[in-house]
């Protein structure tokens, strides 16, 4: 024949399977050709591109279609005529075990007249094995174990940190900024933000500490501090600079808004005050307030905390339990006082405001003019009155401590219409209604009680008085 030798059966001639031979000629990896080891075709791990090489061998005078695929995979496989057969190529083939079929077809029926199998490996990389896999799993599962502790510790060492920076800049006691915080955050509102800086001040809270013992004292700095918060709001910045002294900033508060916050805290500490100590408290707690607008007056923290504390001392000089704000000039305050008009107004500027229990405390220049107005009255009304003047004596300097423990024991202890005054050392007091005899009794039994309940022993109290109008 034109094609080669056929073999024909005389008895049969037709197409018998024995007339085929079915089998794998050869396999290229990746170009290169292998051949069977051992009578297996193996296929070495790290090969990308096989393809194989099928071949027929016929015996018979036919053509006969030929199926041919490789089981294991989702290829069909090849269905084509004996002559036109060509190569079963695969890229990227898994490890593992296959079956290459090659099928003869008979072309009337359909049906396979004979199927040759020929086993076929492909080695596995290393990463393919299941105890590789096993093992990746294993290391991807201590990665991530050691990620989140990588990330707990982390957050919780944030944590430690933001809570020692809070523990660094916060008042143990009361919870608010402490001295070096208030500092820290007041330098950067003073600079960036409009708003009211305030001193405020504890007014006759060593009498607390004195009379009631510094549990109690410790109480109302806690109380203080709450109401300081519930005043100005958590929003504002709120601390605590030392002692009886807090400060707060207001962010874009009006004078009138400022004086609320006195009112309030006035209110609510009186209240709290003898929630905790009795209603016969008799002490004049309370707060005065210097503030200063910023940036009318400046931004520079320290230049305003300077002013606001020239504030807090017109209140202080001016009866306490009350705000002021910081004025540039003497000029300014006038032309101030020039724009109230009616007569209610007027008396609303002159009047006290917040009037305590106790003694009226003023300056001395206020004290002055009380005074002369009382000789008046004496000579006319022929009503006695007494000035009395109080020294503390010590062999070693004596403490401001001491001296405004002093000054609270006297406001505390006199009646509202006596008057008192602080000037160079010396304390003045203005006695109505009283005598000479009554008066020497009432300044020693002020001077024993003090002696004896708060002062200290290395200070004495001595006294001169002198009727007035006499």
């Amino acid at each position: 024949c034109t094609d080669g030798i056929r073999i024909i059966s005389a008895e049969n001639y037709g197409t018998e399977s024995s007339d085929y031979q079915l089998h794998l000629k050869s396999i290229e990896a990746d170009g290169k050709r292998i051949e069977r080891s051992d009578g297996k075709w193996v296929i070495p791990s790290e090969t990308r591109r096989i393809v194989l090489n099928i071949a027929v061998n016929n015996f018979s005078l036919s053509n006969p279609r030929i199926h041919y695929y490789l089981e294991g995979t989702e290829d069909d496989g090849i269905t084509c005529y004996q002559n036109e057969i060509t190569p079963l190529s695969f890229t990227n083939l898994s490890y593992g075990k296959y079956e290459l079929h090659i099928c003869v077809i008979d072309d009337l029926t359909g049906n396979v007249i004979k199927d040759e199998t020929i086993p076929i490996e492909k080695e596995a990389v290393m990463y393919e094995y299941w105890y590789f896999k096993i093992y990746l799993m294993f290391v991807v599962m201590q990665l991530f174990m050691y990620l989140i502790w990588v990330f707990v510790t982390f957050n919780r060492r944030a944590l430690r940190i933001r809570r020692l920076q809070r523990e660094i800049s916060t008042d143990p006691m009361t919870g608010l900024l402490n001295k070096a915080g208030s500092v820290k955050a007041l330098e950067k509102a003073c600079a960036e933000e409009t708003g009211v800086l305030m001193m405020i001040d504890l007014d006759s809270f060593k009498l607390v500490n004195d009379i009631y013992g510094h549990d109690m004292g410790d109480r109302i700095l806690i109380r203080f501090a709450e109401l300081i918060t519930e005043a100005l709001g958590e929003e504002n910045i709120r601390g605590r600079m030392g002692g009886d002294e807090f400060v707060g900033y207001m962010k874009e508060a009006s004078e009138d808004e400022i004086e609320h916050v006195t009112r309030f805290l006035n209110r609510e500490l009186v209240i709290s005050a003898k929630e905790f100590m009795g209603d016969d408290m008799s002490i004049p707690i309370g707060t005065s307030i210097g503030a200063v607008k910023v940036p009318a007056e400046g931004t520079d923290f320290h230049e305003l905390f300077s002013l606001a504390d020239k504030a807090l001392y017109v209140v202080k000089q001016n009866g306490k339990h009350g705000c002021s704000f910081y004025k540039k000039t003497s000029q300014d305050a006038s032309e101030e006082g020039n724009a109230v008009g009616d007569l209610s107004q007027i008396i609303k500027i002159i009047s006290e405001r917040n009037e305590g229990k106790g003694a009226y405390s003023v300056s001395f220049d206020k004290l002055q003019t009380i005074y002369k107005y009382i000789c008046r009255n004496a000579r006319v009304n022929t009503s006695p009155a007494v000035i009395v003047r109080f020294s503390l004596n010590s062999t070693d300097k004596i403490s401001d401590a001491a001296e405004d423990s002093f000054e609270d024991h006297l406001i505390v202890g006199l009646k509202k219409n006596d008057v008192v005054s602080r000037y160079a050392g010396s304390f003045f007091v203005l006695l109505n209604n009283v005598s000479p005899a009554e008066a020497e009794k009432a300044a020693s039994r002020l001077a024993e009680s003090w002696a004896k309940a708060v002062g200290p022993q290395d200070i004495k109290v001595s006294f001169e008085l002198e009727g007035i109008g006499n």
